[in-house]
């Protein structure tokens, strides 16, 4: 995976300033780049997803302004924000602060997802706190 966001040079201060001058310059650069992408021929994406075929696991993407969306996980533990140019997404996420299992606290990083015929996305992520990639589905549930 390529990530061009140069968050690896980021340091973790104990207050968090660095990572949320990251999550402010990431947005927007997401911002600016969207205003770019778009397209009369973007498809939609907002919507459920069940995250890895789970149907107790949702996520709901919500279209923000032209290709900007919103990401929230059904508990409620993470969010993201990013842009969709008709076939991929590309964003950050982060777990909010009222995440049950403390350990998640402070994780953040970037999804990449490619959406396939079905309204599905392949995404691929990578944890940017623990240098962790992982690849998940988010199938459409409605």
């Amino acid at each position: 995976m390529t990530y061009v966001f140069g968050t690896d040079s980021l340091g973790n201060k104990e207050d968090g300033t660095m990572m949320k001058l990251a999550q402010i310059a990431v947005f927007c650069w997401v911002t600016v780049v969207s205003s770019s992408l778009h397209s009369a021929e973007t498809k939609e994406i907002a919507g459920k997803y069940h995250i890895n075929r789970n149907p107790d696991n949702v996520l709901t993407i919500t279209h923000v302004a032209d290709n900007v969306y919103r990401l929230v996980a059904g508990d409620g533990s993470w969010e993201g924000i990013g842009t969709f140019d008709g076939k991929t997404y590309i964003g950050v996420w982060k777990y909010r602060d009222t995440v049950k299992d403390k350990q998640y606290l402070g994780m953040w990083g970037v999804h990449k997802a490619k959406l396939d015929a079905k309204g599905s996305l392949s995404v691929e992520a990578r944890n940017m706190v623990q240098k962790h990639d992982f690849r998940l589905v988010w199938i459409k549930a409605d």
